[in-house]
């Protein structure tokens, strides 16, 4: 017997390692045993090459089987690392045959569909391969995938297992000792270099995290940069970024994602944000983020669908919210100023919001909220006296500046030079050019009104104006990203935009082919990670596959063919004769290396087979003749073809007599 190249029992430690890290116990010690026994055991398996295919491709269907799994079972990890994980039970059927076969090597062509095309004369030349060592390598990578535990754990038994490996390979001149001092030096050295290389990642990927910072839509809850100082057409992307569903009727407008209170220089910060990590209700998925209202307060619900960076976000919420609901995070923070952010492992965030439209923050104001910066307040006074605020009652001095500022100024995405270029942007808005975007009317109605003596903050978020017949909901794209004002009247924070409402209307690309083939494409990346999640039926990617792995397990050949001669008619037809006695001749000129060709009939296979060997010429010659009247002639009768039969077995059994 041929053992196999790997060092004895290796398979099978290697086999309850993998088990060990992925927590999978007694499948491992299955498995351990299916390799491994075959060592102890004299029964052996011999599989013909149609066979090795079939096994081969029940591999394949596994294959397809846990990438489906790792697809639809989501998770924290990439899709790539959960299937490695369960990746050596792909490769199993063809890793146990091979411990059970006679051979106990595997030819190419059954790995290669390519090759099993080729002629009976070319198989004959194409090789055979231990799979041993490949299967080894697969169970340690899918325990490299599988381990959560600390790296040494990992490293340590993979020092083990390959110092194992190693050693029966090991140079003889040197002393036992000697080699594990070598392999222990370069363990540790192996080690060391793997931690600097995970230093060496994490540096590069905090450095990429800053140098990106800006690219995404994630927000900052403590700055945001303003394009107030560019010049030049501002470009928005028509991506997409979040899905909104209500309850009833159209959703809110507006959904607040962060809240500053200090401006310098063209930039808005968050002055103080202390922020309090968030605790759910039992359950885990419900979480209070404000006060709820007195009762018989109208309350609404809206299901919003944000895409999430890296984990984190910030939540896009209605005026008025006071909890989140069927959102499984991990932490959930609020700042002072109401910004809510989430960390979740997840590609996206499904979450429903209860608020109330009349209701809103009431957490007090304080200085930050009436402070106007050194740099803007000459520009800020003069608008102030010209806008005739000092003349309205306190009360309605912030519905008049909205409809000064949108009876005075335009909205416009291009910015040109101010005639004043030691102007800074806001000053040159406000007394210049009079013409901008959202940041502009937003940043000038907070500094505007903290000169009436009313407290305000600005706010970043998103429009919400746009109904997908494709989608089925309320979509904001990149470019639906808006700015305003929130101002503190009767007791709470109201939301105030002053921006005028032809702005939308401005920065509407044309329903191009482009856009609706991108608005197609998002739509359906949006359903693919729906069914990903386990929602709307994934169920059936699984079933799927697992019809493909029981139609490939059947077609392997556990049905058994001709069980009365145990010869295998690989070639023969269904149907009437296939316990032709012919079919043993068959099986007996393969073994001797004569293999029938694709497409060759049983005739000039025997003319062929009498070529090589004319000592049987005659012979094969006529028991092909009787061959084919007990297979294919019509008008033979049962009891001629009884006697065909045994006419035949007389014949075949004298030719294996004779036969080397």
């Amino acid at each position: 017997m041929r053992d196999l190249l790997v060092p004895p029992w290796l398979l099978g430690a290697c086999a309850l390692f993998w088990a060990a890290l992925t927590d999978v116990w007694p499948l491992g010690i299955v498995l351990a045993l299916l390799l491994e026994a075959p060592r102890v055991l004299r029964w052996r398996l011999h599989l013909e090459p149609l066979q090795w295919n079939r096994v081969a491709d029940l591999c394949t269907a596994l294959l397809i089987l846990i990438v489906a799994y790792a697809w639809t079972s989501g998770g924290p990890r990439p899709v790539v690392v959960r299937a490695f994980e369960w990746l050596p039970l792909a490769f199993l059927p063809l890793a146990v045959a091979q411990a059970w076969s006679d051979e106990r090597r595997v030819a190419l062509s059954a790995l290669f569909i390519s090759m099993r095309r080729a002629s009976a004369e070319e198989r004959r030349h194409i090789p055979s391969m231990d799979l041993g060592w490949l299967f080894l390598a697969i169970l340690l990578v899918g325990g490299a995938a599988a381990n959560q535990r600390t790296p040494g754990v990992y490293y340590c038994g993979l020092v083990i297992l390959t110092g194992w490996a190693l050693f029966s390979s090991r140079s003889r001149r040197y002393r036992t000792r000697s080699w594990l001092a070598a392999v222990s030096l370069a363990s540790v050295m192996g080690y060391g270099g793997a931690l600097g290389l995970e230093g060496l990642q994490n540096l590069l990927e905090d450095a990429l995290s800053d140098f990106f910072a800006g690219m995404n839509d994630r927000g900052d809850p403590f700055r945001s940069n303003t394009a107030m100082g560019s010049i030049g057409e501002l470009k928005r992307s028509g991506r997409i970024v979040l899905r909104a569903y209500p309850d009833r009727d159209d959703p809110p407008a507006l959904l607040a994602q962060a809240t500053y209170n200090a401006f310098f220089n063209n930039v808005w910060l968050a002055r103080a944000p202390s922020s309090t990590a968030l605790t759910p209700a039992p359950g885990g998925r419900s979480w209070p983020i404000a006060y709820a209202p007195a009762p018989k307060t109208p309350v609404r619900s809206l299901r919003i669908v944000r895409e999430l960076d890296d984990g984190s976000a910030l939540l896009p919420l209605p005026a008025g919210s006071f909890r989140i609901g069927r959102l499984p995070a991990d932490e959930l923070r609020r700042s002072r100023l109401g910004t809510v952010q989430l960390r979740m492992p997840a590609a996206r965030a499904d979450y429903d919001v209860l608020y109330a439209p009349s209701g809103g923050d009431r957490s007090a104001p304080g200085d930050d909220e009436l402070f106007v910066p050194a740099g803007a307040r000459a520009a800020v006074e003069t608008a102030y006296r010209e806008a005739g605020l000092d003349e309205i009652a306190p009360g309605s001095r912030a519905a008049h500046l909205r409809e000064w500022l949108r009876e005075n100024f335009r909205y416009a995405t291009y910015r040109s030079k101010p005639a004043d270029p030691s102007a800074d942007a806001l000053s040159a808005f406000l007394l210049d050019t009079r013409a901008g975007h959202c940041e502009f009317f937003a940043s000038a109605t907070v500094l505007l009104l903290r000169r009436a003596g009313i407290p305000a903050r600005y706010v970043t978020g998103y429009a919400v104006h746009e109904w997908s017949s494709l989608e089925g909901a309320w979509v904001a794209r990149s470019r639906d990203a808006h700015a305003w004002a929130l101002v503190w009247q009767d007791g709470a924070w109201r939301e105030l935009d002053t921006t005028p409402e032809n702005w939308l209307e401005s920065e509407q690309d044309a329903v191009t082919t482009w856009r609706r083939v991108a608005d197609l494409g998002s739509w359906a990346s949006y359903r693919i990670a729906v069914l990903r999640s386990g929602e709307g039926g994934s169920a059936w990617i699984l079933a799927l596959g697992s019809v493909l792995a029981v139609w490939l397990a059947w077609r392997i050949g556990l049905r058994r063919r001709n069980a009365s001669s145990g010869a295998q008619a690989l070639r023969a037809p269904a149907g009437r004769g296939m316990d032709s006695p012919w079919f043993e001749i068959e099986a007996r000129l393969r073994r001797i290396g004569l293999e029938r060709g694709p497409g060759e009939t049983a005739r000039e296979y025997a003319e062929r087979a009498a070529r090589a060997h004319p000592e049987f010429a005659q012979d094969l010659r006529d028991i092909v003749a009787l061959h084919y009247r007990y297979r294919f002639d019509p008008a033979t009768h049962d009891t001629e073809r009884a006697a065909l039969r045994l006419r035949m077995r007389a014949r075949v059994a004298d030719w294996r007599a004779h036969t080397p």
